[in-house]
């Protein structure tokens, strides 16, 4: 499973139907399809926090396409600013049609704004939140190094505020260490801690800048 595929399916509530986490949650989304690309050497991020393309050709994947095309019509922007600009419904609609597509969840009726009539899609299969959860647990416990998309995932989840979902207090105050260590890219390759730093880098960046636009609004 790609890194986006697995943060989508933490996300899924699985009593509404609707995407839950904290106000990180829609940028880390959209961060995870660039991770993607970046452990696939599909892009590169260079020291001054722009995206490149590493290969000429879109990937089939409608999400991971979506997040390659984002690259290519904004090529000067940075990091943080393609988050932001991927972060919208429809990029959160493609992707729940292509778990969809790919049997992983069902359609099912929630609600917008508490009150009119919307889709929501739950999982077909709890099985797939256990392995995910274990995979993170084996990252945070050191049981399964070098498992650069479990890094990836970890890094986003923790950014989003998924883990208390999964994960118990004491759970996560014992690996707020390793947490640390993780989104600077730890137990990895150099290429791969590269991206993962950069990855948690730009969220981080895009989250302070959303945080900023909705307080003057305020």
């Amino acid at each position: 499973m790609y890194v986006h595929e697995q943060l989508f399916v933490l996300t899924l509530n699985p009593d509404t139907g609707k995407l839950r986490g904290g106000d990180g949650r829609r940028l880390a989304l959209a961060a995870s399809a660039f991770s993607d690309l970046l452990l696939g050497d599909v892009l590169h991020c260079d020291e001054a926090t722009r995206l490149a393309h590493q290969r000429g050709t879109a990937p089939d994947n409608p999400v991971l396409r979506a997040a390659f095309e984002e690259v290519t019509r904004k090529p000067r922007r940075k990091f943080a600013g393609h988050i932001a600009g991927l972060s919208s419904a429809h990029f959160r609609d493609t992707a729940l049609r292509q778990l969809h597509k790919k049997g992983w969840v069902e359609e099912c009726e929630t609600t917008a704004w508490l009150l009119f009539p919307a889709l929501g899609y739950r999982l077909k299969d709890g099985e797939i939140v256990t392995k995910v959860v274990a995979r993170m647990r084996a990252v945070l416990d050191r049981s399964r190094d070098q498992d650069a998309v479990g890094t990836a995932l970890v890094a986003l989840a923790y950014q989003a505020k998924l883990l208390p979902y999964f994960l118990s207090s004491e759970e996560i105050a014992a690996a707020k260490t390793r947490l640390t260590a993780i989104t600077r890219g730890a137990d990895a390759t150099a290429a791969v801690r590269s991206a993962i730093a950069s990855i948690d880098a730009a969220l981080a960046a895009s989250i302070t800048a959303n945080a900023a636009v909705v307080a003057s609004i305020d």
